[in-house]
C-alpha cells in the first residue's frame, strides 16, 4: 500500500509540474503559487477538520505557533514559490531532476 501511494505521489507531482509549466507561460509565479496553495485548502481544511474530530488534542504555544509558521511560510510558500518559480525558467525535464536531487541529498544526510 506504502508503495503505491508513492508511485501515485510522484504522478501527482509530475502533474502539478507540468500544469505550473504550462500556467507559468501566462501567468506570473505567484498567481500560479496561489492558486496551488488555494486549490490545496479544498484538500487540507476538511482533513484537519476531520483529524480534530477524531479526537486529536492540541497543544498551542507560542514556540508552536512559531514552527508551524515557519514551515508554512519558509518551508513550504517560500519553497514552492522557488519550485514554480524553476519550471518558469528552466525546462521541466531539468528542473524534475533537480528535486530527485535534492532528495537523494537529504537522505544522505547531505
Amino acid at each position: 500500500r506504502g508503495n503505491l501511494l508513492l508511485v501515485g505521489a510522484a504522478l501527482t507531482w509530475a502533474l502539478h509540474s507540468v500544469l505550473v509549466r504550462r500556467a507559468s507561460q501566462e501567468l506570473d509565479t505567484l498567481t500560479v503559487s496561489l492558486w496551488a496553495f488555494l486549490g490545496g485548502l479544498l484538500f487540507a481544511v476538511p482533513a484537519g477538520a476531520w483529524e480534530l474530530t477524531s479526537g486529536a488534542s492540541l497543544a498551542w504555544s507560542p514556540g508552536v505557533v512559531v514552527g508551524v509558521l515557519y514551515i508554512s511560510v519558509v518551508s513550504t510558500a517560500l519553497a514552492v514559490y522557488l519550485w514554480n518559480t524553476a519550471f518558469r525558467l528552466v525546462d521541466a525535464g531539468v528542473a524534475g531532476l533537480t528535486f530527485f536531487a535534492a532528495r537523494c541529498s537529504s537522505w544522505a544526510g547531505g
